[in-house]
């Protein structure tokens, strides 16, 4: 049997470069991260653990900020793909699953989005 272990980043807020408005290329917009991967243990039970036996939850943040940083995103989805495409290198890893949220949400139409708090994309990722 092969033990699993889940990594969790929660509420990662960034200023990110997001959007298919004119006026959400000029700038950046607040975004909100959450993250599960799940991954196999490569330590042995019992053992002393290494820190390369497991998935590093730092590494993790640090794949999220150095992958929306490198450029702007048209859609939150091809953003969120990149972000796991980058964290799949680890084969270790089983399943993703990430959010990501628009927290100040633009509309050309500003009625369009009244009373809506945060708008995004969930993204999962099972490895065959």
């Amino acid at each position: 049997m092969t033990d699993t272990c889940t990594i969790f980043v929660r509420d990662l807020k960034m200023n990110v470069r997001a959007g298919i408005h004119p006026q959400e290329k000029k700038g950046k917009q607040p975004v909100r991260f959450n993250l599960e991967v799940t991954y196999a243990r490569s330590g042995k039970k019992g053992a002393k653990e290494k820190i390369g036996d497991i998935m590093c939850y730092g590494e993790a943040v640090k794949t999220i900020k150095d992958t929306v940083n490198a450029r702007h995103y048209d859609l939150l989805e091809t953003m969120a793909d990149d972000i796991l495409d980058a964290l799949a290198k680890d084969k270790r890893a089983k399943s993703m699953k990430l959010t990501i949220e628009k927290l100040k949400p633009f509309a050309p139409e500003k009625s369009l989005l009244t009373g809506v708090g945060s708008l995004g994309v969930v993204m999962e990722r099972k490895r065959k």
